[in-house]
Order: structure tokens, then C-alpha cells, then sequence
């Protein structure tokens, strides 16, 4: 079975959960146990033995990164719901995160693991990754650099700076 790319169409092995080409995160088919309903324990069962498949919890909104400034002006990141790192690929350290920003910093002003967005309680955050001296995340309009471990709430239309690549930061609806 194959999975595909939803940003490049690029085709993949089921398990594969990153696109080598774009670095985005690759839908996973959902596991299933035969004879059980979504979200329903077996009859008769003792709630350990009871083998139930839990439903997935929904995000409030997908969301996507657009780049606004960097090689590729208008490539879109899906996010995840969880933990989308952003940073750029490297080669030594067989490391690609979710967020490949790499193709979009030709001057290489990004961190190999550089900021990362969460969804955490129905919210979007981010926060900066690298100890200083290190090339900022911001996000443009309110103020000061991000520092390593305390995330900042993010609002739909915000520009997130990362290095010297700014995207903006879209809820779907």
C-alpha cells in the first residue's frame, strides 16, 4: 500500500511518515481491530480485558504555515495536530523535521531544530528551540525574540519569523 503526499503528490510506502521531498508529515492509515465498534468496549468484558478502539481527537481547526518570505513565495506547510518542528534537513545527522524550511533559507539563517508549533488544549503555540547566540524566531508585530521555553500563543493571520524566512500562520475554517 502506498501513501501520498498531500503538498507534492509524491508517492510513499505505507510507514513512511515524512514526504523526502517536501518534508511534510504523511497521512497514516488508521488502525482497526475486526469485530470492535469506534469507541465501544466488547460486551461481556472486564474493562482490562476489553479491547476498544478509541476515537482520534479532533483538532479545532486545521492550520498551515505560508511562506511570505523566502526562496518558494507561497509554499504552504500543513500542520499536525501535536508537535510540527521546524528547522532543516541534515544529511549527518539523518534529521528531517517536519517543517523542512532548508528549500526556502538560501542564506542558512535556520536551525537544524530551530522552533516548534504544538497544538496543546484546542490552541496553537510556539516557541523558539535554540539557546542563544542564535538566529531569532519572532513573531512579527509584537515585539522581542522568543526565548527557549516559553511559548507564545499564536492567532490566525500572525508572521512568524524564523531566521530570515517569514511565514504566516492560517487557521482553516
Amino acid at each position: 500500500m502506498t501513501v501520498t503526499c498531500p503538498d507534492c503528490g509524491e508517492s510513499f510506502e505505507d510507514g513512511t511518515q515524512f514526504c523526502d521531498l517536501c518534508g511534510t508529515e504523511l497521512p497514516q492509515p488508521e488502525p482497526t481491530i475486526a469485530g470492535v465498534d469506534e469507541g465501544k468496549v466488547e460486551a461481556g468484558k472486564d474493562e482490562e480485558e476489553a479491547v476498544a478502539q478509541p476515537k482520534p481527537v479532533p483538532a479545532p481547526a486545521g492550520a498551515r504555515l505560508i511562506v511570505t518570505r523566502g526562496a518558494e513565495l507561497g509554499r504552504e506547510y500543513n500542520l499536525a495536530a501535536g508537535e510540527n518542528e521546524i528547522g532543516r534537513w541534515d544529511e549527518e545527522e539523518g534529521y528531517t523535521p517536519h517543517i523542512d524550511l532548508g528549500p526556502q533559507d538560501t542564506e542558512g539563517y535556520v536551525h537544524r531544530r530551530h522552533a516548534i508549533i504544538r497544538l496543546d488544549a484546542g490552541q496553537w503555540w510556539l516557541e523558539h528551540l535554540q539557546q542563544p547566540p542564535s538566529n531569532p524566531t519572532m513573531i512579527r508585530g509584537r515585539g522581542e525574540r522568543l526565548e527557549v521555553g516559553s511559548p507564545v500563543a499564536l492567532e490566525h493571520g500572525d508572521e512568524i519569523v524564523v531566521g530570515r524566512v517569514i511565514l504566516k500562520f492560517v487557521l482553516d475554517e
